[in-house]
């Protein structure tokens, strides 16, 4: 787990320093994703899931926003590569926190991904142990929503590194759209790149469609 500091001269420096220090708040942003193309190239041999935690991962790993963390002294810093961590449901409806290691084959990182859910469906512990370069996703198949809080704590207490979560798709018109929630500690990113991760999402979803077919 590696990350390189900001000195005072970062751009961002000042808004870091006045949404943790003076103003902590997050922003939070839903909307609809176009995933048909990326359905119908999991479909019945892929997992969904895991393409969309793919698609996530590789639009966070290759911006800096969206690896953000602090040094022990509240310093901004990047990290080299974030994970994404996420629940696996057991019958019982109790479930387990686990995570795979992001790598930008798609293959490789579903190939991962099968084994990381498959092991986390045998064990009844909440977690298995994490590093702190994950960010945290939330599948939630179940019901299609049109919008969804994530409630943080104050100050310190709110995470730089992005929650996400997903819904269940509607189809409409030959077109199958995903709600799309992200939260991110506005220290970390402003509402500009926010918006740009559903635009570059969208983007990364139909190309890796391609990929899968």
């Amino acid at each position: 787990m590696e990350y390189t500091v900001f000195s005072p001269s970062w751009q961002r420096y000042g808004r870091f320093r006045h949404f943790c220090d003076e103003v902590p708040c997050a922003i939070t942003m839903q909307g609809r994703v176009d995933v048909t193309a990326l359905y119908a190239a999991v479909h019945g041999h892929l997992s969904f899931t895991g393409a969309l935690l793919y698609c996530v991962s590789y639009v966070f790993n290759n911006r800096e926003e969206f690896r953000m963390t602090a040094t022990r002294a509240g310093e901004p810093a990047v990290f080299d590569t974030v994970h994404p961590s996420y629940t696996v449901l057991h019958e019982d409806e109790t479930c387990t926190a686990t995570y795979t290691r992001y790598h930008a084959d798609v293959h490789t990182f579903l190939d991962r991904y099968s084994e990381d859910a498959a092991r986390a469906k045998t064990l009844r512990d909440d977690t298995v142990p994490m590093p702190d370069n994950v960010f945290y996703a939330a599948n939630l198949p179940w019901f299609a929503y049109d919008a969804v809080s994530l409630q943080y704590g104050s100050g310190a207490e709110i995470p730089l590194l992005p929650m996400v979560v997903f819904g269940a798709f509607r189809q409409t018109d030959a077109r199958i759209l995903l709600p799309v929630t992200l939260s991110i500690h506005h220290a970390a990113a402003d509402g500009y790149q926010v918006s740009r991760f559903f635009v570059e999402l969208s983007k990364v979803a139909a190309g890796i469609a391609h990929r899968l077919s």
